[in-house]
């Protein structure tokens, strides 16, 4: 008998998608256990304070959501353990809300179940989970707003629009790359005013103020960033250069410029001072972002092991190429799935433009929705609008 045949009901499917996750997470939880690293130590701090973090709006300001997700679990119990728990429970809420938005979009279970087992079969996405870092929250509540939004698409209601709305304003402010979320519902907004001839005229009002808009967020974010001096030094990986034993043994992973770089200090203004950079040594940061592209979509790191960059390689490659053929063939070309290609853009542009991450965490925000839009290659021919 074939064993996909038994994917004919969402309770046969919800206890293979449970089984698995739960073995999974009984692995990841005797490795990790609770994982405190340096990040995580902020991240508790501010959660002890946050109306200072608020007033203040120093650099966790940006990380915002998980801090306020910290500071009411550990106001109902103060142990590290449970926020752990409360994770790993919510991510695995986000497994069923994943398998059930690629099924609003392909209207197929067995592909549907076979996309979430592929997904979950990259054990990092449950390894997240035992840490005390923002990861975990922000790639279940990604999934969950994602979901929410699909639902809105098949029936408006007040109700869900306050829902998409609230959900996307905390989200963005999980992490700092959560600035994504924001402009993917300014581009939403944008698409659908165009979709109506008499709105049209108001777009190119719009389009500036907006624009202006999120320069000036971004900005006024960047305040407590020193995106420049990762520029300087030619780091690939964060803090490379802090490693001599590492770069010695990888030197390709630190990038040196073929001339003298011209450099124009701002003041403290990190945006205008990264604008000038680009223009004055334009060819080196190129060189830059091309490579720090390169490491973040491989999600490969010559100092991890050879089976996880295997591990990366067999899931990924097979998962750029067909979402490849499904743009060529044109399956990518509508709203959703548009939105979508942009927020994983977002994401790409913004390590691209700043560094890569030591562990690989900036990929997994982008990891099911990368399967979301991959689902779209079994979408049927009839129309998912919006009413």
């Amino acid at each position: 008998m074939n064993a996909l045949n038994l994917l004919k009901s969402r309770k046969e499917i919800y206890c293979i998608l449970s089984s698995l996750y739960l073995i999974l997470s009984i692995v990841a939880y005797n490795k990790y256990g609770v994982k405190v690293v340096i990040d995580s130590g902020r991240y508790l701090l501010s959660s002890e304070n946050v109306y200072d973090l608020i007033v203040n709006q120093g650099h966790n300001f940006w990380y915002l959501g998980y801090i306020l997700f910290l500071s009411l679990l550990r106001s109902i119990f103060d142990h590290l353990l449970f926020v752990v728990f409360i994770q790993y429970l919510i991510s695995f809420c986000s497994i069923f809300l994943l398998f059930e938005s690629i099924f609003i979009i392909t209207k197929q279970y067995k592909i549907s179940t076979i996309l979430t087992l592929i997904y979950l079969f990259n054990f990092e996405i449950v390894s997240w989970n035992s840490y005390i870092l923002c990861e975990s929250l922000y790639i279940s509540s990604v999934i969950v707003l994602i979901y929410l939004f699909l639902l809105l698409y098949q029936k408006r209601s007040r109700f869900r629009y306050f829902l998409c709305f609230t959900g996307s304003m905390y989200v963005a402010f999980i992490k700092p790359t959560g600035v994504s979320i924001i402009i993917s519902l300014i581009f939403l907004c944008l698409m659908i005013l165009m979709k109506y001839k008499v709105y049209r005229k108001y777009i190119y009002i719009l389009v500036p103020f907006l624009g202006i808009g999120i320069v000036f967020l971004i900005k006024y974010m960047l305040l407590t960033f020193e995106i420049p001096s990762d520029y300087i030094k030619g780091d690939i990986v964060y803090n490379i250069s802090g490693y001599p034993s590492v770069l010695a043994e990888y030197p390709y992973l630190q990038l040196k410029p073929n001339s003298t770089l011209v450099l124009n200090k701002v003041g403290d203004d990190t945006f205008w001072e990264t604008l000038q950079f680009i223009n004055h040594n334009f060819t080196f940061w190129f060189k830059l972002f091309l490579t720090k592209i390169f490491f973040f979509l491989a999600h490969v790191r010559p100092y991890w092991s050879l089976a996880h960059n295997l591990n990366s390689i067999i899931i990924l490659l097979p998962l750029y190429s067909m979402l490849l053929v499904a743009g060529v063939k044109g399956k990518l070309n509508n709203i959703i799935s548009k939105i979508l290609l942009i927020f994983v853009l977002c994401h790409v542009l913004i390590v691209g433009c700043s560094v890569v991450d030591w562990d690989g965490r900036f990929l997994m925000p982008i990891y099911p929705v990368l399967f979301l839009l991959l689902s779209f290659y079994w979408k049927k021919p009839q129309k998912l609008s919006i009413h």
